[in-house]
């Protein structure tokens, strides 16, 4: 009788305590994802300030024309060092950001970045795990890839809103330089992603 009673208390005690660590590990998944989530939005409002604003003024090396897509690579970065969830997140309010954040309505008032950066930072953390070997130099040839396609989107937009355009100007004024000084800046914010990353967990 003593060792069915005390064999049910141990029983009880042990459900008692899974709940509580089950519990405890949501809540604490909840709170990093809100956090991150935070961090992600303000970081993203700086960056597209700086891209908009000020990079887009001032001349960087030999490119007095080009801005670096700051906000992109922050949305790659997010995917490719967080997993696709939160890199379709960021790439969703990366958009919306850069829409509200540029002077004038990006291709008529069409709100197509948000797909295009929700669907390029959830491909970065969906072949991160697959493909890629989830180190800088990988990131950088990932980067380069959807910076391209980020440019051929805009390039059948703006072809369908304007009609003709000169191809050799857009690339050697627009999409040349740009990858350029992108891929300069790409590893200070993968660097940066990866240390509010860790901040954040810990």
């Amino acid at each position: 009788m003593m060792k069915k009673i005390q064999r049910y208390e141990g029983d009880e005690n042990y459900g008692d305590i899974s709940l509580h660590l089950g519990g405890y590990s949501e809540k604490k998944q909840t709170y990093r994802n809100v956090k991150l989530c935070i961090i992600a939005v303000i970081s993203l409002c700086v960056l597209a300030a700086l891209e908009t604003t000020v990079l887009s003024r001032v001349p960087l090396l030999i490119l007095p024309s080009a801005s670096p897509s700051l906000c992109l690579l922050t949305v790659l970065a997010s995917g490719y060092l967080l997993g696709e969830k939160e890199g379709g997140v960021c790439g969703l309010l990366g958009g919306l950001i850069m829409e509200c954040a540029n002077m004038e309505p990006i291709f008529g008032g069409i709100m197509v970045l948000p797909l295009v950066y929700a669907l390029l930072g959830y491909t970065a953390g969906a072949l991160s795990k697959k493909l890629l070997a989830g180190n800088l130099a990988s990131f950088e040839v990932y980067a380069l890839a959807g910076l391209f396609i980020d440019h051929l989107v805009k390039l059948v937009l703006t072809m369908v809103r304007a009609g003709d355009i000169s191809f050799g100007a857009y690339l050697l004024g627009g999409v040349l330089p740009n990858l350029i000084l992108s891929l300069t800046f790409a590893p200070l914010i993968y660097g940066a992603v990866k240390w509010m990353a860790r901040s954040a967990d810990s």
